[in-house]
């Protein structure tokens, strides 16, 4: 009797833990307060903390005390700025083949194309999915200073907050993902590989649970973080410099000049116009899309 009575707290124990994991936050813009549904507890992450306090306090009202004596702590504040390392730059090359794929979450392959991260300032990733199909994804936001994402071959069909229904990207299409703004990827065909561009290399991913996708509100000049949210179709604006095709993905005017991403197709044989290049920007990234560059 007491070892089944033990083994009902374990399993009750583990029941009370998944359903702590499971619990939701309210998110918003710029949320002020956010309520946890833990079994007999109740957590209210309350922003209006006294002046004195140098962060939001948790406010803790448990079922079995009074209730005019909730207990409280102090925490670190849940919404912190983006902090971005101090670059450290290097020439790196990196080839396709060969070694270099990892797998990871949900079968995804991974290529690193900037294995040291540029001092922790940038990640650049050559992600690929070898079956296609719907994709487990949820809705999500990354605490970031700029993400982009180009569709280097296959498609893949996403969603995004106050954008409108979903959409597919094809090859030489290119999205960029302003800091916070929810979306979700739905379906991709096999032997997709896409680029991600991130800034800093680490940062947080956060899950909403009560915003559902497509929502109801368009708005594709909002600005999320001080960035609008760009969709760029290949060839949708492109200019020419001799025997050089531009395609500007609008991504400059969209950051404010903080970043900026362009698709140069050249003619074959092509070498007028060739001259040493040279840049003043934390990263500059070249990534042959097809054929070979020298």
């Amino acid at each position: 009797m007491e070892q089944r009575t033990e083994q009902s707290r374990t399993e009750q124990s583990r029941t009370e833990q998944s359903r702590t994991e499971q619990s939701r936050t309210e998110q918003t813009d710029d949320p002020t307060w956010a309520e946890l549904a833990i079994p007999g507890v109740t957590l209210l992450l309350d922003g209006a903390a006294p002046a004195s306090a140098s962060a939001p306090y948790i406010r803790v009202f448990d079922r079995h005390r009074p209730a005019n004596t909730p207990p409280e702590v102090q925490v670190a504040a849940a919404k912190q700025a983006v902090s971005v390392p101090d670059v450290d730059q290097r020439l790196v090359i990196q080839h396709e083949t060969g070694a270099g794929w990892n797998t990871g979450r949900a079968g995804m392959r991974y290529r690193d194309l900037l294995p040291d991260r540029h001092g922790g300032a940038f990640i650049a990733s050559h992600i690929h999915i070898p079956d296609g199909g719907p994709v487990p994804d949820y809705v999500h936001f990354h605490d970031v200073a700029f993400q982009m994402i180009f569709c280097h071959r296959g498609w893949v069909r996403v969603v995004y907050q106050d954008q409108g229904p979903p959409f597919v990207m094809e090859p030489g299409d290119c999205v960029l993902q302003p800091p916070g703004i929810r979306h979700r990827v739905l379906e991709a065909s096999d032997d997709l590989y896409v680029v991600e561009i991130s800034c800093p290399a680490a940062h947080r991913t956060n899950l909403d649970h009560n915003l559902e996708l497509p929502n109801a509100g368009l708005e594709p000049n909002r600005k999320f973080g001080g960035q609008r949210f760009v969709r760029h179709v290949a060839g949708a604006d492109r200019g020419r410099s001799g025997a050089v095709h531009i395609d500007d993905t609008g991504i400059s005017a969209a950051t404010g000049g903080l970043a900026s991403a362009r698709v140069l197709t050249a003619t074959t044989g092509a070498t007028d116009g060739a001259r040493p290049l040279a840049h003043d920007r934390d990263l500059f990234l070249l990534f042959v899309l097809s054929g070979t560059a020298r």
